[in-house]
């Protein structure tokens, strides 16, 4: 897996929009745990039935790229939240 800080500098611009927003708007910049977030979220889509029709590199990138769709969609929306923060609380 990608980690969140590869994302950041090795994807378009969308995706590290995407993850500074992630990291700064609902982990308060903290990339420790925005990290961790991020691969719970990942392992989650991972772990999808869906998921076993790909050959696992396949499926990694897939995952990362549903995650990065999400996290695009619900990050503008100022009353959203981390699905893993609001499970922890």
């Amino acid at each position: 897996m990608r980690s969140l800080y590869d994302v950041h500098d090795g994807g378009p611009e969308r995706d590290r929009k995407t993850v500074e927003q992630f990291a700064s708007q609902w982990h308060a910049a903290d990339w420790k745990r925005a990290e961790e977030h991020w691969s719970s979220l990942v392992g989650e889509v991972l772990r999808a039935k869906d998921m076993e029709l790909f050959p696992p590199a396949q499926a990694l990138r897939r995952a990362e790229a549903v995650i990065l769709d999400l996290l695009a969609v619900a990050l503008p929306q100022s009353r959203s939240r981390c699905p893993v923060c609001a499970r922890c609380r």
